[in-house]
C-alpha cells in the first residue's frame, strides 16, 4: 500500500489507495476536493470507459483525475476529467494544486 501526501498552500491533500473500484476523494482543507481513480493500464477505449465511470457518478463539481502506471501524455477530456501517468503525478509536485 502506497501512500503520498502533498502540501498545498493552505491545504493539505492526503492521497489513498482505491478501495473496492471506488474513486477515493482526497481529503484537503477547505472547499477544494479532488476525486483520484487508479489504473495500472488502459489500452483502449473501453478501459479509459471503465476508468471514468465512477468518477462520472460522482455528481459533484469537484475536479476528478484517473491516475495511469502506462507512460501516457496528460490530458482532460470533455467531462473535466484528467488523465496523466504515475510518473508525472508523483514527479510533478503541481500535478494536483494545478486542478484546484
Amino acid at each position: 500500500m502506497v501512500w503520498k501526501s502533498l502540501e498545498v498552500p493552505n491545504k493539505i491533500a492526503i492521497f489513498a489507495p482505491k478501495i473496492c473500484g471506488m474513486p477515493q476523494k482526497i481529503g484537503v482543507e477547505g472547499p477544494e476536493r479532488v476525486y483520484i481513480q487508479s489504473a495500472l493500464r488502459m489500452p483502449n477505449s473501453e478501459k479509459e470507459s471503465q476508468e471514468q465511470r465512477p468518477l462520472l457518478n460522482v455528481t459533484d463539481s469537484f475536479r476528478k483525475m484517473i491516475i495511469v502506471g502506462d507512460d501516457i501524455m496528460r490530458k482532460t477530456n470533455d467531462n473535466g476529467v484528467v488523465t496523466m501517468s504515475l510518473f508525472d503525478f508523483l514527479l510533478d509536485e503541481n500535478s494536483v494544486s494545478s486542478l484546484l
